[in-house]
């Protein structure tokens, strides 16, 4: 089969959109993972475009059925070229993993794209190693933030101990039982979000429980917007602004508040685009 692609870079997190109508939840799994396995495309997720109507909002299936906020800024911006829109402008667009439609603000001239994100459905905390952990839980994703990790005295520093599949598996084990325990369903996708407070510095880690796939991605546009969260904590009223560094370049994360309440959310950097791509994958036949 023959693929027709856009690869989209939002700081370094490598996203194809792809354009062939692949409804079939079956299909867009087994394409997501022979993308992600190609050699030359470096992709840590993909979204499939998905046929609209005239009236209807551009709709973009991410492979798991997770919500993706820098997927989320990419696809608007694609729909932006594809109008001929010029400049600055703003436009919805419908994605997987969250109920109603996300405002894209774009500047074609200077290649930007932010997205006004959904509010966390809530927030929550687990203990894992008698540790206090934050969980944002989104639609479509839950984020659980991890500030730079030092083992206490009580425990042994060893591979488990380094952010990396290990501790990850380790943190992910612990979040599902604390689910298990509350009667809760898992999201679609976990994110863990490692973070230096010092430097602003975070390293993101993604599981998409449909694909079965664990990516240590560049950047993360939701994970970021959980850690501007995080940080935005002590504050009351006003706007803040958190330029959150990470492997791939930086994601700009704006938080609002009036009198404690979340106002505005959002994330924002640039994007580039290439242009339409094929790639052949060869679909499992049932035997």
């Amino acid at each position: 089969m023959e693929l027709e692609i856009i690869r989209a870079n939002p700081a370094g997190n490598i996203t194809i959109l792809t354009l062939n109508p692949l409804e079939n939840k079956e299909q867009r799994i087994a394409a997501a993972n022979a993308l992600l396995a190609h050699p030359d495309l470096q992709a840590e997720q993909a979204g499939f475009v998905l046929p609209c109507s005239p009236g209807q909002l551009p709709r973009l299936e991410m492979m798991g059925g997770e919500f993706c906020g820098n997927a989320a800024r990419s696809f608007g911006l694609f729909i932006a070229k594809e109008r001929r829109l010029q400049g600055r402008g703003e436009l919805d667009v419908s994605i997987s993993g969250a109920e109603k439609p996300l405002r894209i603000r774009f500047d074609l001239d200077a290649g930007t794209a932010a997205a006004e994100l959904p509010f966390p459905q809530d927030r929550g905390e687990f203990r894992f190693q008698d540790r206090p952990l934050t969980v944002y839980n989104f639609e479509g994703i839950s984020h659980v933030i991890v500030p730079e990790f030092t083992p206490g005295p009580e425990l042994t520093p060893g591979p488990e101990l380094t952010p990396g599949p290990e501790l990850f598996s380790a943190i992910r084990a612990r979040f599902e039982e604390d689910r298990r325990q509350r009667n809760l369903p898992l999201p679609d996708a976990l994110g863990v979000m490692f973070w230096d407070p010092a430097s602003v510095m975070m390293s993101p880690a993604v599981y998409v429980y449909g694909t079965a796939s664990l990516v240590f991605e560049s950047s993360c546009g939701s994970g970021s917007a959980a850690l501007g969260l995080s940080l935005a904590e002590g504050f009351q009223d006003g706007m803040r602004t958190y330029a959150i560094a990470q492997r791939g370049g930086l994601i700009e994360t704006t938080v609002e508040k009036h009198a404690g309440a979340l106002r505005r959310l959002s994330i924002g950097g640039p994007v580039t685009l290439s242009g339409r791509m094929h790639v052949r994958y060869e679909p499992e036949t049932q035997s």
